[in-house]
Order: structure tokens, then C-alpha cells, then sequence
């Protein structure tokens, strides 16, 4: 895979992966949640805690494994049940990947683009969710979460479908000076939809 390649000295190695993660049409916050995700950068337990930040690097979901970026948006049982729901990921579940750069790495290679985006569109709502869990926040229900990354991926769309009109031929106008006893006034406006 891209990220198992990569390594602290070579960044050419993990080109491919960036590049297939910039190419999602997803919006920028989550191709850069990818990106962080991807290079194990996320603040998760397993981090924090190799930080001498966090005492415990336990799942708060499941108290049992240690929450690193795999386990947080792939692995775990409260995960699990969200990537379930779809029959689109059942082929990625059945493989096992080291990391989730891995995972992401197969994503881009092995799914159709429109797959890889709706995927990246659910991590990044699970990680959404799980922060709102963790500050007592409102959230919306485990099994709402594939639908309402649906939800997001499609305004996304068709937000980005919207055809450009065509620019407004410009006159090409010469100022003149006015005639006697009359006085003119200069104004610019733009209308925006």
C-alpha cells in the first residue's frame, strides 16, 4: 500500500496517497481530516497518551482496545455497525488493513471515486460524532450516522453542480463630460444569487 511505502525521509512515497485524497469531491475540512488521519496525526487516546498528555489510551466507547485512528474511525464495535448498515463496505471489512492509511490507501485504489468520497464522508462524520460524544454534546443516532453522511456528500454536490453563467459582455464605455447644467454621478454594483 502508499502509506506502508512512506517513510519519515521520503515524502515521494506518500504522494499517491495525498494526491488521491485531494482528488475526493468532498469538501476541503474533510480531505484534510483524511490527510490527518491517514498520517496517524489525529488527537486520538493512543496519541495523547504517547504525549504524556492522557494517563489511558483505552476506547472510551469500548474501555478495550487502544483508541489509535484505525480503531477509532474502523475497528471498534460502535463503529462497526455504521460501516455495516452499507453493503458498499462490506468488501473493504472483509480484509485487514495495519493502519488507516492502509485502509485509505485501498479505499482510493480498489473503490469507485464516488465510493472513496462517500467513505471519507463517513469517517469524518464517525470522528465528528465520537467529539461530540466526549464533550456531552447533542448528536445524532449511531445508525443515522451513514445517512447523514449521504446527507452532506450529496448538498456537497449539488452545490458543486451549479452551472456558471456566462460572464456579461462588457461596452466599452468613454467617459464624457456632461452637457451644460447637468451633473454626473459615477456608481459600480454587482448582483450576487
Amino acid at each position: 500500500s502508499f502509506l506502508s511505502q512512506a517513510g519519515s525521509s521520503n515524502p515521494e512515497a506518500s504522494k499517491p496517497l495525498w494526491n488521491g485524497i485531494w482528488k475526493l469531491k468532498v469538501p476541503n475540512k474533510v480531505k484534510h481530516f483524511m490527510w490527518w488521519a491517514s498520517n496517524e496525526s489525529l488527537p486520538t487516546k493512543f496519541n495523547l497518551c504517547a504525549r504524556h498528555v492522557l494517563p489511558n489510551n483505552s476506547c472510551g466507547l469500548c474501555e478495550e482496545f487502544p483508541k489509535d485512528v484505525i480503531h477509532c474511525l474502523w475497528l471498534c464495535d460502535h463503529v462497526k455497525c455504521i460501516w455495516l448498515s452499507d453493503q458498499t463496505f462490506h468488501y473493504p471489512r472483509t480484509r485487514n488493513f495495519r493502519c488507516f492509511g492502509d485502509l485509505v490507501s485501498f479505499v482510493l485504489s480498489e473503490l469507485p471515486s464516488g465510493t472513496a468520497a462517500l467513505f471519507s464522508m463517513v469517517a469524518w462524520c464517525i470522528w465528528t460524532r465520537r467529539n461530540k460524544l466526549r464533550e456531552r454534546q447533542p448528536v445524532w443516532d449511531v445508525g443515522e450516522t451513514m445517512k447523514r453522511a449521504r446527507e452532506l456528500l450529496q448538498e456537497f454536490n449539488d452545490v458543486q453542480d451549479i452551472p456558471t453563467r456566462s460572464a456579461i459582455p462588457r461596452v466599452e464605455a468613454r467617459w464624457k463630460p456632461p452637457g451644460a447644467g447637468l451633473f454626473k454621478i459615477n456608481f459600480d454594483g454587482a448582483v450576487f444569487e
